[in-house]
């Protein structure tokens, strides 16, 4: 007898056992096909994300040369810094402030057309 005070079932005849068999690998089977199934619509999916990847192209350098001619005074003014740090004989002049201005300028202008092109 069972803990539970009943008799435990008897044990299943043969036919049985090979239909439950049979049920239980036509189950499985199928789950195999279905898990395929989702392995091959998620490489493809991942492939799609691939081929999106791949395209992308950067418009930055583009945008920042449209904008250069924008930002002259800058520039100017970076160069005339330049100029100046060449003659200069101590060695502790320099230009990033000149630097920076000129391409925040560059930024300023392409920032917009940029983030206006992106997805």
């Amino acid at each position: 007898q069972s803990p539970l005070g009943r008799p435990p079932p008897p044990p299943p005849t043969r036919p049985e056992t090979d239909r439950s068999l049979g049920r239980f690998r036509a189950d499985v089977a199928q789950m195999t096909d279905e898990d395929e199934r989702e392995e091959e619509v998620e490489e493809e999916v991942e492939e799609e994300e691939e081929e999106e990847e791949e395209e992308a192209v950067d418009t930055r350098p583009e945008l920042e040369e449209y904008c250069k001619p924008k930002c002259v005074k800058a520039w100017v003014a970076y160069q005339e810094c330049v100029d100046r740090v060449e003659k200069d004989t101590t060695g502790e002049a320099h230009c990033t402030g000149q630097y920076f201005d000129y391409w925040a300028c560059v930024d300023k202008c392409v920032a917009p057309k940029l983030f206006d092109s992106l997805k």
